[in-house]
């Protein structure tokens, strides 16, 4: 299968475009510009430089990890990375392989490995990945409608069975499943006891439902998932929005995306009610509570506060027209994503919050005029001054207030090679 079916595949609902057919022509064209000494715009750090294996893996890795086998060099070219899970205690990134259909991983040393239980469930376009602290990877096996999971006493394929293709998985704080079904155009919760129940989404794609009960919402096309104090966000894709399920009430709201398609980022901090989403993939959160939206065919990376304010600037991340992000993770400070056009595992920092002017000094009071005794007759006009002596009046102005210290000045991050 093609690389431009591939992406094809990854959206069922785009029909085929002609805007893929330019990607080729416009890769040559900035490899010529490169080539010629002309400037480019900076992009983010390739986690995949020269799309070569950096060393093999030891054997006590092998030994640690049973279930898994170093990538030979010959299959690196083959990868085409899409959904990403990460384990913070081992520190190892998962992601799928759309072309191949397995399960890859990246060590912190920068060598990459295959899921060697993913090659025997027969994958077919897995395009949601969940980690379950050190022992559990949950595939979506979106094309056979189910999710499969991987653990060290073995694999289970079918782990949770589906009535529609599975675009996203999230992990609740009671250790239950969320998983979007984008036929279905709901979010499922499966308990550990088995059960399965609709939290949003009435099983009709649209809008509606704010305010109300998951269940009485309407959604259009949900792809990633993420949960965060007690929150379940959504990636409503087809309806330019990211809503949010309070679990506790499972009242639904608009997080962010005013709902109309479209790519213009806002320079100052607004309401995510008024930002524009042009089919945003997923969404990921952070331990800080701050909420990253993948705007796919924006192609942006945004990011909002808790309370849902738009941050401008906190990914330092810089996409080309053609550019097609797609999934992602927060990993120590960094955003790392996939992109469908390169097709590359990239990372861009997270900026730190920018300081900002302390308030100014609040002005002196103002001094009252002494009261003037009653005069009960007119004084008598002084006497005129001689030209020498004439008193030239000066207008004295109050104390100015001190000045506001200066902010420190905001330094972006460096970026690193890993």
């Amino acid at each position: 299968m093609s690389r431009r079916q591939m992406i094809l595949a990854a959206y069922p609902h785009r029909r085929p475009t002609m805007e893929y057919r330019f990607v080729l022509p416009l890769m040559l064209l900035l490899l010529f510009s490169s080539c010629a000494g002309l400037k480019t715009r900076p992009g983010p750090q390739s986690l995949m430089p020269g799309r070569k294996q950096p060393a093999a893996l030891t054997s006590a890795a092998s030994e640690e990890l049973p279930l898994w086998q170093p990538l030979p060099d010959s299959e690196f070219e083959k990868i085409f990375p899409y959904a990403l899970a990460y384990d913070p205690n081992t520190g190892i990134l998962f992601f799928t392989d759309i072309v191949s259909n397995r399960v890859c991983f990246r060590r912190p040393d920068g060598t990459f490995g295959i899921v060697t239980a993913s090659l025997s469930l027969q994958l077919s376009l897995p395009l949601a990945l969940e980690c379950i602290g050190s022992t559990t990877l949950l595939v979506a096996d979106t094309d056979k409608k189910r999710i499969s999971a991987i653990m060290r006493e073995g694999i289970a394929p079918d782990f949770i069975l589906s009535n529609g293709r599975i675009t996203g998985l999230a992990v609740g704080p009671d250790q239950s499943l969320y998983y979007s079904d984008y036929d279905a155009c709901n979010v499922v919760r499966a308990a550990s006891d088995g059960t399965q129940t609709i939290v949003a989404g009435t099983s009709a794609p649209g809008f509606a439902g704010d305010g109300g009960d998951g269940k009485a919402a309407m959604l259009n096309g949900p792809y990633g998932l993420a949960v965060s104090n007690n929150r379940l966000f959504i990636a409503d894709s087809l309806n330019h929005r990211i809503r949010v399920l309070d679990l506790a009430t499972n009242q639904i709201q608009t997080f962010a995306g005013n709902g109309v398609r479209g790519k213009d980022i806002p320079a100052s901090p607004v309401s995510g009610l008024d930002v524009a989403l042009n089919e945003p993939r997923d969404v990921v959160t952070d331990t800080q509570g701050n909420v990253y939206v993948i705007n796919t065919f924006g192609p942006s990376i945004l990011c909002f506060d808790s309370g849902g304010q738009f941050i401008p600037a906190m990914v330092k991340a810089t996409f080309s027209e053609n550019a097609r992000p797609a999934c992602g993770v927060v990993v120590d400070g960094n955003l790392i994503y996939t992109d469908l056009v390169t097709p590359q595992l990239l990372q861009s920092p997270i900026a730190a919050a920018v300081p900002q002017p302390p308030p100014p000094p609040p002005a002196p009071p103002e001094q009252a005029a002494p009261a003037q005794p009653a005069a009960t007759e007119p004084p008598p006009p002084p006497p005129a001054p001689t030209p020498e002596t004439v008193p030239v009046p000066v207008s004295t102005p109050p104390p100015a207030a001190p000045a506001a210290p200066a902010p420190p000045a905001y330094t972006p991050p460096s970026t690193t090679t890993l």
